[in-house]
């Protein structure tokens, strides 16, 4: 009859068995995403200026606030690179007896593909993609109609601009870089394409009561069309 001693040392000898066995298996490897580098910002201010009528330095009353949030990643492998930049900025202010006016409205992105002409190299080909517009209704506070209103001009996608190109990046160092971008399209996108027909119903009204009619060139889009493209 075997010992209780044998059984616990088969028992023993079969478990450091399968702890080996466990230990032989291979570790996965994790994806290797050393080549991006990536980076987030927000900011919000705050500003606000109260001066007494006593006060001979001048200056008047005062209210600002203002948001930002950026993002970029960069990726660059070998002879590949590819950057993309989001940028976003809002703000408004008061001064004094004037209603809140926008200070700041910026909604910009910008997409870029590098490739060396070589492995040790400073020039590359790229091919960049970039966005620019912003959030917001905006006016011409510069022209006032005679109900002291303004003009509206622009608005969410309107205008919206985009700009396509090709061409050569010189990059001596990792922090300068400067680009050669011969060959691009850019785009004037309007969401509102009917916006000039706003400024022309207030003009005009304004005409009538012996104003000056406000000019709007319509950010060189024909009017009552969406769009117009550039070759540079």
């Amino acid at each position: 009859m075997v010992s209780r001693k044998v059984i616990y040392l088969l028992l023993l000898l079969s478990s450091f068995s399968f702890f080996a066995q466990a230990q032989t298996e291979p570790i996965p490897v994790k994806k290797d995403t050393t080549y991006w580098r990536k980076k987030k910002e927000f900011g919000l201010n705050f500003n606000q200026g109260s001066f007494s009528n006593n006060w001979q330095g001048g200056g008047v009353n005062n209210l600002g606030l203002g948001a930002f949030f950026n993002a970029k990643a960069e990726y660059r492998k070998e002879r590949d690179s590819w950057v993309n930049d989001f940028q976003s900025q809002f703000g408004f202010q008061k001064i004094k007896d004037q209603e809140f006016r926008k200070s700041i409205d910026r909604l910009f992105f910008d997409s870029k593909y590098g490739r060396k002409l070589g492995q040790d190299t400073i020039w590359a080909f790229v091919a960049n993609l970039n966005v620019l517009t912003q959030f917001a209704n905006g006016f011409d506070f510069n022209y006032a109609y005679a109900n002291q209103t303004y003009p509206h001009i622009s608005g969410l996608i309107t205008p919206f601009f985009l700009t396509e190109a090709i061409g050569i990046e010189w990059r001596p160092t990792s922090f300068f870089n400067l680009n050669f971008l011969p060959g691009s399209v850019r785009h004037t996108i309007l969401a509102d394409k009917d916006l000039y027909r706003e400024i022309d119903a207030r003009n005009a009204t304004e005409v009538e009561a012996g104003g000056t009619p406000y000019e709007f060139k319509n950010y060189g889009v024909k009017r009552g069309n969406r769009a117009l493209t550039e070759v540079a």
